[in-house]
């Protein structure tokens, strides 16, 4: 594994980045605008023009990837097995781009990428259950902690606790301390080891103790949130990021559980 290519499970081609499968992913994935690149007005234009290459393309290329877009970005998938089929579709975006996004590519980096995408193995995520307890990181070196307590699908519901200092505190420490947040989240964070499991421990909350809209049920209203959300709420509750860094001046205070209020250290900008 080259690191000097590798770079955030990513690899660089031209001005195209490709996503390898990682801990959540199982494909390989181009995500992001090519409209100014191929020199039109929307993502939807670039689409479009792209698949007319793939469709004449040789081996076909279009069948072997799936495209699509929105607004900002364009995304073509392909299977952990078809490294070399999305680094054709890089090198024709690449060819395709005007002046000056168009790069000129070195053959010599182009065989050393095409080698990782056909040897590339997914990493295995990290393995987690209802009960676990894990830690996390904060921008100060000290760490903050939560508990998984129930999942919907692989969509796990967890705490955030009211517990700082370093990482290999007591689990009773961690548990038997407030509950600031119940959030229903998207598993990113911890298969991919950002939050390390450190132990295991029975669920004391339940989901009548949870505003409904954070209980992760499929009902109007509910809301779900990226995981790093809990790390960057816990970043505002410590006073390590401003309260209103967020689109909403009280963003961050909805997500709080109903008898937790907001610390007087906040910071506002």
């Amino acid at each position: 594994m080259n690191q000097n290519i590798i770079k955030d499970l990513s690899v660089n081609i031209g001005f195209i980045k490709v996503h390898l499968p990682d801990y959540t992913m199982s494909t390989f994935m181009i995500a992001q605008s090519i409209a100014d690149e191929f020199g039109v007005e929307t993502n939807q234009q670039a689409i479009k023009k792209l698949r007319g290459v793939l469709k004449n393309s040789e081996n076909d290329l279009y069948k072997k990837v799936k495209t699509d877009y929105e607004s900002g970005s364009i995304f073509i998938h392909t299977s952990s097995k078809k490294g070399p089929e999305i680094l054709q579709v890089a090198l024709i975006i690449n060819d395709l781009a005007i002046e000056p996004y168009r790069q000129e590519l070195v053959p010599e980096d182009i065989c050393k990428i095409k080698s990782i995408l056909e040897n590339w193995k997914r990493p295995k995520p990290q393995k987690w259950k209802v009960g676990d307890v894990f830690t996390f990181p904060l921008s100060d070196g000290t760490y903050s902690f939560g508990q998984v307590l129930w999942k919907t699908n692989n969509s796990p519901n967890c705490a955030l606790f009211d517990c700082r200092g370093n990482k290999s505190l007591p689990i009773e420490t961690i548990t038997s301390s407030p509950v600031i947040s119940v959030l229903n989240i998207t598993a990113n964070c911890i298969d991919s080891f950002k939050w390390k499991v450190i132990g295991n421990t029975p669920v004391e909350i339940t989901k009548n103790d949870v505003p409904k809209k954070h209980q992760g049920e499929s009902i109007i209203g509910s809301l779900s949130f990226s995981s790093a959300i809990l790390s960057e709420l816990a970043e505002v509750y410590y006073g390590l990021k401003p309260l209103n860094s967020a689109y909403k001046q009280d963003f961050y205070d909805e997500l709080l559980m109903p008898k937790i209020k907001r610390p007087q250290n906040i910071i506002i900008k």
